[in-house]
């Protein structure tokens, strides 16, 4: 395969031959590979291609596309990815993509001429960001950090919570404090780019993270939990008298 390869990588492309074949005509990329493998299949993919460009959905892995990439990134760091979102995609999780080292974002919901533009730009090897979301980078007062790898103990704090575990019971797993527990979920949610609980558990579950064979554990003090009923003591009927 020659380097100069691109990599098309999306989920919603049904007619993959249509848009290979504007890339290469009307846009004038070269050889282009169109796939919807992920993870590990992706990894193998690309370290076969060997892709000069990566061309990703934005929302190929729904809200933790940015920091999957972030993970490619760090596995082939001489890659050149480019975001770009053929749909609806929120600008606040989109500015990641430049943070966590997606070179450029483009986003067609800023307008045909604009994204079109964009795809020229991408294919010169020069660096576009989509406005929206170079207007809240511009806006933010501290630059935040790429998002990190899980560490090991907040894997244990994700698995725990996947497993139903409550914050105090997580505590009390793993001798640490409560306070902890929840330091360790609010850097997981910004690390994953989830707002609570319920997302973290689905995006734990879709990126494989936890397997669907760990969901097997539970709290010492699992179990139902019966009300409890104050004896009812009967009312007493009135006796009633037959009148002779």
């Amino acid at each position: 395969m020659q380097e100069e390869d691109v990599l098309l990588i999306s989920r919603t492309i049904n007619n993959k031959t249509y848009f290979k074949t504007q890339l290469e005509k009307r846009f004038c990329y070269p050889k282009v590979f169109v796939t919807d493998a992920d993870k590990d299949g992706l990894n193998f993919l690309i370290n076969d291609l060997k892709p000069k460009l990566v061309l990703i959905e934005a929302a190929f892995y729904y809200c933790s596309t940015a920091y999957m990439m972030s993970q490619l990134i760090k596995k082939f760091p001489d890659l050149n990815i480019a975001a770009v979102s053929i749909a609806p995609y929120p600008a606040d999780l989109a500015m990641w993509f430049i943070f966590n080292g997606v070179k450029s974002y483009i986003n067609y919901d800023d307008g045909a001429e604009e994204f079109f533009k964009g795809l020229e730009y991408i294919r010169d090897g020069r660096m576009v960001i989509s406005a929206s979301v170079q207007d809240r980078i511009d806006n933010i007062r501290e630059k935040p950090d790429p998002a990190s790898s899980v560490s090991m103990r907040q894997f244990e704090v994700l698995k725990l919570t996947c497993n139903g575990f409550t914050e105090l019971e997580i505590s009390d797993t793993l001798f640490i404090s409560e306070s902890t527990v929840t330091r360790h979920k609010e850097n997981i949610y910004q690390t994953l780019n989830v707002r609570n609980e319920k997302e973290l558990i689905v995006e734990a579950l879709h990126l494989d993270l936890v397997k669907q064979e760990e969901l097997i554990f539970r709290h010492k003090d699992y179990g139902l939990k019966y009300k409890k009923f104050e004896k009812q003591v009967p009312e007493e009927k009135p006796m009633i008298r037959r009148i002779k």
